[in-house]
């Protein structure tokens, strides 16, 4: 009986002997700093990514950092900086053992799993840098995700540099951030992005911005652009004052009253089939009793119209009216496309 009524007690110890337990299975990170420091390489058609992750440990220790691209990224070189310590190169593997690193190829995604020489420690902080190369999937832009949105815990802090040591770095108008909160700025021929306030965990921290042949240069980058000339608006003709005659005629009163009576003694003594003589050879046609008739001479001649006549029946298919809109051409015109792809830029873990 005395056997039975510990059991209850025996149980909640047992509980909290499993706490720190279960505690010491969930290591915790934040990332102090995610940079890169960016070489677009035009010719080549590759960036030249250096990516420099500062991690601390805020709980349990982490033995191994893993990372993902949704490209076919070639990891050249991988860098171990411990506490107060020397950069120590971890060497490609190609099964999991310290101080290595693995990658393995799925299609067009990269992963990697990074080992480091020892397990970090909750309160100790490292930095992991990662030399590789990814291909330029646009033509004429850069979309990168500097932070994939697929990670676990926030960075407190990121800063892009890109260089162009082949075309002149954009005007800095053109670049943005696509996805996360953060501000562009000139450096001679270079870019520089960085982040405001700390990036949550689950969200990814995106530039983009074109470059080469066709876009607008930075100012002071060494080569000049050429403007498009500002064109003033036009001119509103002024309006002719009453004063000025109009086509080298200015009546006035008098030469309209007279006019009229001219008219006048023309209707009371030659009739109206002298008045539409007179017209119509001034004018070039007159009026009938069968519609319109032309008539030879005048200031405008007309072409001969006949409501009545239709136009014969032929075999020739009828022709194709001009299109309207806008005019078709011979010339390509390849504008810059952005492949978006699925999964966030990848990913990034710890274990």
């Amino acid at each position: 009986m005395r056997l039975r009524r510990l059991l209850p007690l025996f149980a909640v110890l047992a509980l909290f002997a499993l706490v720190p337990f279960a505690q010491a299975q969930n290591p915790a990170i934040e990332w102090t700093r995610w940079d890169n420091n960016i070489t677009v390489r035009s010719d080549q058609n590759i960036l030249e990514v250096t990516e420099i992750q500062e991690i601390a440990v805020t709980n349990d220790s982490i033995g191994f950092v893993t990372r993902s691209w949704t490209s076919p990224v070639d990891i050249q070189q991988v860098f171990w900086v411990p506490d107060s310590g020397q950069p120590q190169d971890l060497a490609f593997a190609q099964s999991d053992s310290e101080g290595a690193y693995t990658v393995t190829q799925s299609g067009e995604e990269t992963a990697a799993r990074f080992n480091l020489p020892r397990r970090v420690q909750n309160g100790e902080s490292f930095v992991l840098q990662i030399n590789y190369t990814a291909p330029l999937e646009n033509e004429g832009i850069v979309d990168w995700y500097v932070i994939p949105e697929d990670h676990p815990f926030p960075v407190l802090s990121s800063q892009v540099t890109i260089n162009f040591p082949d075309v002149d770095a954009p005007d800095i108008g053109l670049a943005r951030v696509v996805s996360g909160n953060g501000n562009a700025t000139q450096n001679g021929n270079s870019l520089m992005f960085q982040s405001t306030g700390t990036i949550p965990a689950q969200q990814p921290f995106e530039i983009q911005f074109p470059f080469g042949a066709g876009v607008g240069a930075a100012n002071g980058s060494g080569n000049s652009t050429q403007n498009e000339p500002v064109i003033p608006p036009a001119q509103e003709p002024e309006a002719a004052s009453p004063t000025e005659p109009i086509l080298g005629f200015s009546p006035d009163l008098t030469t309209i009253l007279c006019l009229v009576c001219v008219v006048g003694v023309l209707l009371l003594f030659g009739g109206s089939s002298l008045l539409r003589s007179l017209l119509g050879g001034f004018l070039g046609g007159g009026f009938g009793s069968g519609g319109v008739q032309p008539r030879g001479g005048g200031f405008f001649p007309r072409t001969p119209i006949n409501p009545r006549r239709s136009n014969p029946p032929t075999n020739n298919p009828p022709s194709q009216s001009p299109s309207r809109g806008f005019r078709p051409s011979s010339q390509p015109r390849n504008t810059p496309r952005v492949n978006k792809k699925k999964g966030g830029g990848g990913s990034a873990g710890i274990g």
